[in-house]
């Protein structure tokens, strides 16, 4: 029975690993192309984007697995840990927050906690409206 414990954290180990790596390349890519366009400067579109949207695939997803209640642990470890929390990142945020205080622009840092946090929990609730609104299930 140990082997197969084992075995089976080396598979969760694998969904989480793949999904981390697809994630961060995502969120790279997608904060590349945002700061092209200036982002950085005025404010961390890139992250902030990153965040918001993560949030909302987030709310998406829960919502189909509770509906479907098909997904196994692997999937939702691959999908949430792995995906999402590659694509998604508290710790460029926090930085973020920590170079804009450094800078003395408190105003901005504030207005980046409040509306990423808001936002964030705004999107997850509405991904879950989103997909309730597709299948017809009543909140």
């Amino acid at each position: 029975m140990l082997g197969y414990c084992h075995f089976m954290n080396i598979i969760l180990f694998f969904c989480v690993a793949c999904g981390g790596a697809l994630g961060a390349l995502l969120r790279y890519f997608l904060v590349t192309f945002i700061d092209q366009f200036g982002g950085q400067r005025i404010f961390p579109w890139g992250i902030f984007v990153s965040n918001v949207t993560g949030a909302f695939f987030l709310g998406v997803l829960i919502e189909i697995i509770a509906l479907r209640g098909a997904a196994s642990y692997e999937v939702r470890a691959f999908l949430y840990v792995g995906l999402l929390g590659g694509f998604t990142t508290f710790s460029a945020f926090t930085l973020d927050i920590v170079l804009m205080l450094q800078r003395g622009d408190f105003l901005r840092a504030s207005a980046y906690i409040i509306s990423s946090v808001g936002f964030s929990c705004l999107a997850l609730v509405a991904g879950m409206f989103f997909i309730r609104s597709i299948v017809g299930v009543k909140p």
